[in-house]
C-alpha cells in the first residue's frame, strides 16, 4: 500500500484503477480528503511513468474535461513494454 504515496515508479492499469477508487474514496470523507488528493496525483503520476511521460502531466486532471480525458486514457492505454526511463517492466502491480 505504501507504493500509493509514491511519485516513483511505474503503475500498470490494474493497480492505477484499484488506487483511484480507493482516493476516491478518502476524499470522499472531509478528514481524510488531503490524502485522496496525494494518492490520485501519486498513483497518476505512476501510471505516465509506466506510458513513458512525465509524472507532472497528472496536473490536466485540474483542466476542466482534462480529469475525465486523462482517466480514460489511464484505464485503457496500454503501458510500454520493457524498461523505461521511470522502471523495470517487471515491477507490475
Amino acid at each position: 500500500m505504501g507504493w500509493m504515496f509514491s511519485f516513483d515508479g511505474r503503475c500498470a492499469r490494474g493497480g492505477w484503477l484499484l488506487a483511484y477508487l480507493v482516493a476516491i474514496l478518502l476524499a470522499i470523507t472531509v478528514v481524510l480528503y488531503p490524502v485522496g488528493i496525494w494518492v490520485l496525483f501519486a498513483v497518476s503520476a505512476q501510471r505516465w511513468h509506466d506510458l513513458g511521460a512525465s509524472g507532472w502531466w497528472s496536473l490536466i486532471s485540474l483542466i476542466p474535461l482534462g480529469g475525465l480525458v486523462m482517466f480514460v486514457m489511464m484505464a485503457f492505454v496500454p503501458g510500454q513494454d520493457g524498461d523505461n526511463q521511470y522502471g523495470l517492466y517487471a515491477d507490475r502491480r
